[in-house]
């Protein structure tokens, strides 16, 4: 069953994944390359983008709802961002930040991640079961916060792709 949200949200993860590699490099040539942890450790950033994505996992399973899937998009979207920047570091034996190759290895993770997500979203419509239950998401979360217009005409919409596709309208009026 695919989310009919989601390929939206995992864009925006990835935009500002990039947005995050972009205002970490130009934070970091900025202020000198400081590092955190003084003369013996180094505490790479790497390391909060791994906690950033924890807390985004934690947040999507722990909390319905489309706001905490906003949250979980916006400290995911950071820890990856904050993660993929020390690809260099991960790649060679001298932990080299400044590995030319990175970018390109950060380019092509980033349009694999964002081709996935086209292939799994775009490769079919969805099926009359997806907008059924994409259908009751938002009305579940429209009990929580209230639907807007364009939620409600969106449910509307699966609702009646769902009973064009055959589903019970016991199911559906139900």
């Amino acid at each position: 069953m695919r989310d009919a949200q989601a390929g939206a949200l995992v864009e925006a993860f990835v935009v500002i994944g990039i947005l995050t590699i972009l205002v970490t490099r130009a934070y970091l040539h900025a202020t000198g390359y400081p590092q955190i942890g003084g003369s013996t450790l180094h505490i790479a950033h790497a390391l909060w983008g791994g906690l950033g994505m924890v807390v985004a996992l934690v947040v999507v399973f722990s909390f319905l709802g489309a706001l905490p899937r906003m949250v979980a998009v916006v400290a995911g979207g950071i820890g990856f961002g904050l993660f993929l920047d020390e690809v260099g570091k991960f790649v060679t034996q001298t932990n080299d930040y400044f590995f030319q190759p990175s970018v390109a290895i950060m380019y092509v993770v980033v349009v694999a991640l964002l081709l996935v997500n086209r292939w799994i979203h775009d490769n079919r419509t969805q099926s009359s079961a997806e907008d059924l239950a994409n259908a009751a998401g938002t009305a579940a979360d429209g009990l929580i916060h209230g639907l807007t217009p364009e939620r409600l005409a969106r449910a509307r919409r699966q609702l009646r792709r769902a009973a064009a596709a055959g589903v019970d309208p016991g199911a559906i009026a139900g």
